[in-house]
């Protein structure tokens, strides 16, 4: 007998849906954002470079973002450090260490696709006006058994950590937002 009744996790049912008479207001938008999280504010700024209109909601009326680093399998900046990867090496040592408990063609667009989606993000926050250093997280066991490889990058002194509070994510996270701010076509509540 299975103790997990759904396959993936209660985050892949749909919610309730809301009473009509629960609604406040009523946005006309293309892309509605609900949170301004990384995985939001990524989704908002993505949608917006498309031309989309693009709204974000948010209920703290603050983005925010958490961690210290972004997994991805393969960017520019590894390229010039030094770093290559086997995709379907990748593949099959990420499938065995999740137990191959997760969707064999999700991950194989991620490690697809992460690349790209790396080497636009690096594009935004090497711009002269936040400057964000960009770091390999360091890679620290080496055994025959179990060999690390490098698939994060960290980001460090940006306009969050120059204003002396801790950055990390919100070093990514304040660029793209003051991107969004620039456009015509998104808008924050």
């Amino acid at each position: 007998m299975s103790l997990n009744k759904n396959k993936w996790g209660d985050w892949a049912k749909a919610p309730e849906a809301i009473a009509l008479s629960q609604c406040k207001e009523t946005v006309e938008t293309e892309v509605l954002v609900v949170g301004a999280g990384m995985a939001g504010m990524f989704c908002a700024y993505s949608s917006a470079e498309c031309g989309k209109k693009v709204t974000v909601i948010e209920k703290t009326g603050a983005y925010s973002a958490r961690g210290f680093n972004i997994g991805v399998a393969g960017s520019s900046y590894m390229e010039k450090m030094g770093v290559k990867y086997d995709l379907d090496e990748i593949q099959r040592e990420w499938l065995k260490r999740c137990g191959n408990r997760c969707d064999e063609r999700i991950v194989h667009l991620f490690l697809e696709k992460s690349p790209e989606a790396m080497n636009w993000l690096l594009e935004v926050l090497s711009r002269p006006e936040y400057a964000v250093r960009t770091e390999l997280n360091a890679c620290a066991y080496l055994g025959e058994t179990y060999k690390e490889t490098y698939g994060t990058h960290i980001f460090l002194d940006g306009p969050i950590s120059r204003q002396g509070k801790f950055g990390g994510m919100n070093d990514v996270i304040e660029p793209l937002y003051c991107e969004m701010k620039k456009m015509d076509n998104v808008t924050f509540r």
